[in-house]
């Protein structure tokens, strides 16, 4: 960290260079902390593994949100679910259960803004220093019901397990579809498709402007 101040004691400015910064093995998950200044919004990049994520919580008065830096993620909050991909940001409100799963074999790089400390302090607490800037080595499992314990004490109790492969899947479709879609609208505009109605057939048209229909042996024409 890089620090600038003036010879008056002027407000100085704060540089976090890339590959410096607290580091946190937190379950399968390397947090950075990149700011955590008093008065300001906490920031933690976080990477968490393939299939990894969170189970389902709730924070009691933190709005959670981030942006996506990579992979991809279905998510779980309250009665929505949804996909997100890469250059999307997400807001999750206080007080509504959510949870996610990181889907594909790509870890997920995601840059948390909170407006308070809480999150940061059950890092710190149940979490360990992080020895690299890698993911967590395999190891023995983490003392969940220590870490519940200390995610209820600092506001985020855990209220339900994490999402499942499965409900991940068919919720990863969903990005699947809308990328599709969006890729058919890059292409160019869909052009309608001419349409007959039924039983017309082509003919000369009368002083109507209606179809005329004739059949052989008919001395008559409707229109």
């Amino acid at each position: 960290m890089t620090e600038t101040q003036t010879a008056t004691g002027q407000p100085h400015a704060r540089h976090i260079a890339a590959g410096t910064g607290e580091a946190w093995w937190f379950f399968d998950s390397l947090m950075v902390i990149q700011a955590d200044q008093p008065g300001q919004p906490v920031i933690v990049e976080a990477t968490v593994a393939p299939g990894g994520g969170a189970p389902l919580h709730v924070h009691d008065d933190l709005d959670d949100s981030f942006y996506l830096v990579s992979g991809r993620l279905a998510m779980r909050c309250g009665e929505q679910a949804f996909a997100v991909g890469p250059g999307a940001y997400v807001a999750l409100p206080r007080g509504v259960p959510h949870t996610f799963r990181v889907v594909g074999d790509e870890p997920a790089v995601m840059l948390q803004v909170h407006a308070d400390d809480s999150f940061l302090r059950f890092i710190r607490a149940a979490g360990r220093p992080a020895a690299s800037r890698t993911l967590p080595p395999a190891g023995p499992p983490t003392d969940l019901d220590g870490a519940f314990r200390i995610a209820a004490d600092t506001g985020q109790p855990v209220i339900g397990p994490p999402m499942s492969e499965e409900e991940a899947a068919r919720v990863a479709g969903l990005l699947r579809v809308t990328a599709a879609r969006l890729e058919r609208r890059a292409s160019g505009p869909i052009r309608p498709t001419s349409r007959r109605r039924p039983g017309l057939r082509r003919g000369r048209a009368g002083r109507s402007g209606r179809t005329r229909r004739c059949r052989r042996g008919r001395r008559s024409c409707s229109t």
